[in-house]
C-alpha cells in the first residue's frame, strides 16, 4: 500500500488508473479551439434532499441570495415538497424533503453527491 494516506489503493493500481486516465485524456480531451460545441444549454436543475423546507428556503433565499422560483408537492411522495432556486444563467438548484423518511446523518457514499460549486460575485461571497 502507498505511504500516501490519501490513497486507498496500491501504487500499482494507482499507476494503472493514471495510465487509463492518460489514454482517455489523449482520446477525448481537446483544446478549446478544437473542441466540438456542446449541444447542451446548461443544467436545468440539480435536485438535493433537505431535512427542513423552511430552513432551506430561508438560507438559500435570504443568505445565499438565490430567489425561490417554484414550490409544490412532489409528485413521487405524498406530502413531500419540491422547490427550486434561481442560481443564475437559467440554472436552478432544487430540493425536496422526504416526510416520513429519516435520511440519517450525512455519509459520503458511492452514488452520493460530493459537492456542488456555484459561482457568485465576490461581494456576495
Amino acid at each position: 500500500m502507498s505511504a500516501d494516506k490519501s490513497s486507498l489503493i496500491s501504487d500499482e493500481e494507482r499507476e494503472r488508473l493514471t495510465a487509463e486516465r492518460d489514454r482517455i485524456r489523449e482520446e477525448f480531451l481537446f483544446s478549446r479551439e478544437h473542441r466540438p460545441p456542446s449541444t447542451g444549454k446548461g443544467i436545468h436543475h440539480t435536485a438535493l434532499i433537505c431535512r427542513d423546507v423552511r430552513t432551506t428556503v430561508e438560507w438559500y433565499q435570504n443568505v445565499a441570495g438565490f430567489p425561490v422560483t417554484v414550490l409544490f408537492e412532489n409528485r413521487d411522495l405524498a406530502g413531500s415538497t419540491h422547490f427550486f432556486f434561481d442560481v443564475g444563467n437559467g440554472n436552478c438548484l432544487a430540493f425536496f424533503d422526504l416526510p416520513g423518511v429519516d435520511p440519517g446523518p450525512y455519509d459520503e457514499v458511492r452514488g452520493g453527491l460530493h459537492h456542488l460549486a456555484i459561482s457568485v460575485p465576490g461581494t456576495q461571497w
